[in-house]
C-alpha cells in the first residue's frame, strides 16, 4: 500500500444537521478548491440520505397507525389477502377494550390514548414477529396470527387478556385499569377473510354479553 501523503475529510450531514457519514479523500493536493469540491459532494450525499430517511418515515407512516404504532387497516387488508393466497392455516383475533368510552369520559382522551398505547405494546410483545397487529378502528385491535389453528390462537388471546387485566396506566396519579374482550376464529374451507373477521367479531360480542373480560372461540 502507498503512503498517505495528504488527507481531507468532511462530515456528511442530513438537512436537520445530524451526521450520517464522513466523506474523505487521500493523496489529493490540499487546497480550498479541492476542499470545496469535497464539501459539495458531501452536501449531495447528505441530501440523498435525508431524502431516503424521509421516504422510509413517510412509508412507515402510511402503513402504521400514528397513535399506537400498530399497522393500519389498509396494511392489514394486504396481509389478509396474502394469507388467503397461501394454503397455510391462520387465525383472527379480534380485541375490544371494555368500557373504553367510560375511560375517556372519566380521565380524558389523553389518558384514553395512553391506555391504547399501553395495550398495543402488551399485544405486540405477546406475539411472534410474523404475526400482524392492526388498529382496526377506535378501540378495536385485530390480530392475524399465521400458521395457527383455533386452540393455540385462543391460548395466545388468553395470554394477552390476562396481561392487560394486570396492567395499570397512570393518569395524573390515578391508576387506570382496563380489560379486553376477545373473539377468535380460524380459517375454514369456503370462508372469505370478511367471513372469518365477522365470526371473530360475533364471538367478541358474545363475550361482551356474557360479562366482558374473556376470550370466546366457539
Amino acid at each position: 500500500a502507498g503512503m498517505v501523503k495528504s488527507f481531507m475529510a468532511v462530515p456528511v450531514e442530513e438537512m436537520d444537521g445530524s451526521v450520517c457519514g464522513v466523506l474523505s479523500a487521500c493523496n489529493v493536493p490540499n487546497s480550498a478548491a479541492k476542499l470545496g469540491l469535497l464539501k459539495s459532494v458531501a452536501l449531495s450525499f447528505g441530501m440523498f440520505c435525508h431524502n431516503r430517511t424521509m421516504y422510509h418515515a413517510m412509508k412507515e407512516q402510511g402503513e402504521k397507525d400514528v397513535l399506537t404504532g400498530l399497522y393500519n387497516r389498509r396494511s392489514m387488508d394486504k396481509f389478509l389477502a396474502a394469507a388467503m393466497s397461501c394454503p397455510n392455516n391462520f387465525s383472527i383475533i379480534m380485541c375490544d377494550i371494555d368500557d373504553f368510552k367510560k375511560v375517556n369520559d372519566t380521565y380524558g382522551h389523553k389518558s384514553g390514548d395512553k391506555v391504547l398505547q399501553a395495550i398495543s405494546k402488551i399485544i405486540v410483545s405477546s406475539l411472534r414477529e410474523d404475526d400482524f397487529v392492526c388498529r382496526w378502528g377506535g378501540e378495536e385491535i385485530l390480530i392475524l396470527i399465521s400458521g395457527t389453528s383455533l386452540n393455540p390462537a385462543a391460548m395466545a388471546a388468553e395470554r394477552i387478556r390476562s396481561q392487560v387485566e394486570k396492567m395499570s396506566v397512570d393518569s395524573d396519579g390515578q391508576a387506570i385499569k382496563c380489560t379486553l374482550t376477545i373473539g377468535v376464529a380460524e380459517r375454514s374451507e369456503g370462508k372469505s377473510t370478511d367471513d372469518i373477521i365477522a365470526l371473530a367479531d360475533e364471538r367478541l360480542y358474545k363475550g361482551k354479553r356474557s360479562g366482558k373480560n374473556r376470550v370466546v372461540e366457539s
